[in-house]
């Protein structure tokens, strides 16, 4: 049964467009950048989510908190196309090898994880709610707010309404 969520999330990162490389920058708590094997560089909006601003509260714990979960590591990321800035955004999946265990306990299998979740569910990062709806990150983002994890754990302003308070 632990193989499951694991053998319904291969076929997405199978068949959909899919980036494997290496994370070798962290812009933010939302946007990396990554070098395929071929050399590729590509700068990753993690889509969904928004990411408190550098200068403003919780933006370096959010850039370190996404740098500790996936620099300097392989990634795969499900992609949705490009955002006005021209960067690729995607959901980062970061994997985690282990024992199958059981009949298949000589192999190892990885489970993928969804980096983009960690950062909402981490109080690190916003659930986008102008992005395409997703219950499970909203669902995080609530849990996060109620334990009052991260940005939750004082008033918070969100990253879209930080950025147009700038441009004023």
């Amino acid at each position: 049964m632990k193989l499951l969520p694991i053998l319904l999330l291969c076929p997405i990162l199978s068949f959909a467009d899919t980036i494997t490389c290496k994370v070798v920058g962290i812009s933010d708590g939302d946007t990396i950048t990554c070098l395929t094997y071929e050399k590729v560089q590509h700068k990753i909006r993690l889509y969904q989510i928004d990411a408190p601003e550098n200068k403003q509260d919780f933006g370096t714990a959010s850039k370190k908190a996404l740098s500790d979960l996936i620099f300097n590591k392989d990634v795969r990321i499900l992609t949705f196309g490009k955002d006005k800035y021209k960067r690729t955004l995607g959901t980062v999946y970061i994997g985690i090898k282990k024992s199958c265990g059981g009949d298949l306990a000589a192999y190892t299998c990885i489970n993928y994880s969804d980096v983009n979740l960690k950062m909402i569910r981490s109080g690190m990062a916003w659930y986008y709610p102008f992005a395409k709806k997703n219950k499970q990150y909203e669902k995080m983002e609530q849990y996060a707010k109620n334990n009052k994890i991260g940005l939750w754990s004082q008033k918070a302003i969100a990253p879209w309404e930080f950025r147009k308070s700038k441009r004023k």
